[in-house]
């Protein structure tokens, strides 16, 4: 029963994190579109950061330690099912020409397919059962890995609650909601110290030998996902006053310092894999 239950939250999560892949697009288009035209750089950049996304969700969705890709293909048909299903409704509901959307599916399709095969690279290569000296360095660089991504989450929350928020909240600009700009980037401070939080909890768990499988491990690297979006969407508010750009700056800064986090994290999660056998 563990195998079927494990398939169907790995397919329920594939679900939820595909929705947002036409989010994650269409935001995409809209930084770098340009007006009145559909153009190649705004093409371009859509498609690379949908796949990228969708290909980071399949690895960390994937079902693990099974050869070959067939088992993977419930996760890689959920994750594009959303933006598939986008494409259909712009086409028939809308009466507009399906040709913009065939990008992204193409794009969004073979970065999942990636996706599922660096999960089986690093779910079937051969691993050690007892700690050998090797696997004990690879685990120690995983400690050193888990304890950077955290050190970078904690940054970003001081860096937001010191350089961030105070302008904001000073900010009289009219028409502008500084306040609301507050409110969501402070709550994004506070998702990302719990995520540190957990990491770090993670990190001192020496007697766990499942202590960085992907369920241990996921969801703080998706809500540091999550916080680096949202600092790279609210990081144009210099737009809106001139007194702002210091504090725009460092948005931008938030958001790169989270994707490294998240980087660092799913390098503890293919060196662990392939250092001790997990419950992944």
């Amino acid at each position: 029963m563990k195998k079927p239950f494990c398939i169907s939250a790995n397919v329920g999560a594939s679900v939820l994190l595909g929705v947002a892949a036409p989010v994650v697009i269409f935001v995409t288009g809209a930084v770098t579109e340009v007006p009145g035209q559909n153009s190649i750089r705004e093409i371009a950049a859509s498609c690379i950061v949908g796949a990228l996304y969708l290909g980071f969700c399949q690895f960390w969705v994937a079902p693990r330690g099974s050869p070959g890709l067939r088992v993977q293909w419930p996760t890689v048909a959920t994750l594009n099912a959303p933006l598939l299903a986008l494409v259909a409704l712009i086409f028939f509901a809308e009466k507009r020409s399906v040709i913009p959307g065939v990008p992204w599916l193409v794009s969004g399709f073979l970065g999942s397919l990636f996706g599922a095969m660096v999960a089986v690279w690093t779910g079937t290569r051969q691993r050690v059962e007892l700690p050998s000296a090797r696997a004990l360095d690879r685990l120690r660089v995983c400690r050193r890995f888990l304890l950077a991504g955290v050190a970078l989450l904690v940054a970003v929350a001081l860096l937001v609650a010191v350089g961030v928020i105070p302008p904001l909240m000073a900010d009289g600009t009219p028409g502008f909601q500084a306040g609301t700009v507050a409110v969501v980037l402070s709550v994004t401070a506070v998702v990302n110290l719990g995520a540190a939080a957990v990491l770090a909890f993670v990190s001192v768990r020496r007697e766990a030998r499942d202590r960085y499988s992907k369920r241990a491990i996921g969801v703080p690297v998706f809500l540091a996902l999550l916080v680096a979006f949202i600092c790279a969407m609210t990081s144009g508010i210099r737009s809106q006053s001139p007194d702002l750009s210091t504090a725009s700056v460092l948005l931008v800064v938030c958001a790169v310092s989270d994707l490294v986090a998240a980087a660092l994290v799913t390098a503890t999660a293919v060196i662990a894999a392939r250092a001790l056998k997990t419950s992944v």
